[in-house]
């Protein structure tokens, strides 16, 4: 793998602000940047265009900014903007040629499409989603079902026959105490999720931006309020960003957090159900993963597959932030079809209404082509970890 430093100069008005990217290998993958600071005379509008100049080429790169996060700005860096030295300078400029490329539509008062150029990208379902044949207490809310693939596949499942609970994207624990009684958000017993209201729903040219504030409810008592972050990054050549950000706050006087404790599993936390495949294959950072296991600290894991009898693979990966806490976490691995951070594992982690601040947890997922080589996941991570902000030069 091949170190390299550069720098990105991002001119607007009079402000600068420096970017630094270090450690990336050759040809990487598109680099998703959020920009947060104050740049004097940004407009809060979404007309930004930025202009690339790169061996003497201009090149335009859309800049999306945020009425729900003042002063933060998007950007997709294209693989030929990274050069193994020197400084790129970007000036922005004010400009009507950066349409949104994102759409959200609701449906039926429980469903929220994403679609990106009318193609979908993910479906986030807010209201009671049912199903003929599964027993009542299986309905469930606030999750995603359907992810789709690069190709339009549907990589996630719903419903599937081994496990009713399971469902598409999601984040729940088994291992939950409310004031001294256990309940289980995972099998949805004693507790379930409730939607309560969206933060904010913004779709740009560069990504589209979801909040949601979610309850955990036991009947009509809150027991804690969830909110749930999604930035969804426009498509690149190989593969797609997701970043997910969970904060879980106690409404409740005690609420005891904790995995599956029954033979260790510990099984509770971010997970993605993937519908049915053939030739599995999950890797992580000491390759191909053979078996299934159990609360083996990872920093990340991959899993890809061949959907819908196709000859070719298609994979997802799910990167966690250096701060997660108790990082590199246990992990939930089953080839059968499903892969999820276990975490806090088979320890409690005790909230209270005046805990100093809520539990944040920080993912991003590597929607992507082909298997983890073809898909760049370790190139994909590289960009995760190593795309940082400098502090401009005086």
């Amino acid at each position: 793998m091949t170190s390299l430093f550069c720098s990105l100069v991002w001119t607007l008005a009079t402000a600068n602000a420096t970017l630094g990217i270090s450690s990336l290998p050759e040809n990487p993958v598109e680099i998703p940047v959020c920009f947060q600071g104050a740049l004097p005379g940004a407009p809060s509008g979404q007309g930004l265009q930025g202009t690339l100049i790169l061996d003497g080429r201009s090149i335009p790169i859309p800049i999306q900014t945020s009425p729900s996060h003042p002063d933060t700005y998007y950007f997709l860096l294209p693989p030929q903007a990274v050069p193994p030295e020197g400084t790129i300078e970007l000036p922005c400029r004010l400009a009507d040629s950066a349409p949104p490329v994102f759409e959200f539509t609701e449906r039926e008062d429980t469903f929220l499409d994403l679609r990106e150029n009318g193609l979908p990208v993910l479906v986030y379902n807010f209201g009671m989603v049912t199903r003929e044949g599964v027993p009542e207490d299986r309905f469930r809310s606030s999750y995603v079902h359907p992810l789709y693939g690069m190709e339009g596949e549907i990589l996630t499942d719903d419903f599937p026959a081994d496990h009713h609970h399971h469902r598409g994207l999601f984040w729940a624990w088994p291992g939950l105490e409310v004031n001294g009684k256990p309940v289980d958000l995972w099998h949805m017993r004693g507790i379930r999720h409730r939607f309560e209201k969206w933060l904010y729903r913004e779709t740009g040219a560069v990504c589209a931006l979801l909040g949601v504030q979610n309850g955990w409810y036991m009947g009509d008592t809150k027991a804690a309020e969830e909110q749930v972050e999604f930035t969804v990054y426009r498509a690149g050549r190989i593969g797609r960003v997701i970043d997910v950000g969970i904060r879980i706050r106690a409404i409740a006087p005690s609420l005891v957090l904790a995995g599956q404790a029954d033979k260790s599993k510990g099984y509770g936390g971010l997970n993605f159900r993937l519908a049915p495949g053939a030739d599995r294959k999950i890797t992580s950072v000491e390759g191909l993963l053979t078996k299934d296991s159990d609360q083996v600290p990872m920093p990340w894991v991959d899993y890809s597959q061949k959907y819908n009898q196709r000859d070719g693979y298609s994979g997802a990966s799910i990167f966690v932030s250096p701060g997660h806490p108790n990082f590199p976490p246990g992990w939930t691995i089953r080839y059968y079809g499903i892969f999820g951070v276990a975490w806090p594992g088979t320890h409690t982690v005790h909230l209270t209404p005046d805990h100093p601040s809520p539990i944040e947890l920080r993912y991003r997922l590597w929607i992507h082509k082909g298997n983890g080589d073809e898909g760049r996941v370790r190139e994909a991570l590289e960009v995760f970890l190593n795309t940082k902000i400098v502090q401009p030069q005086k």
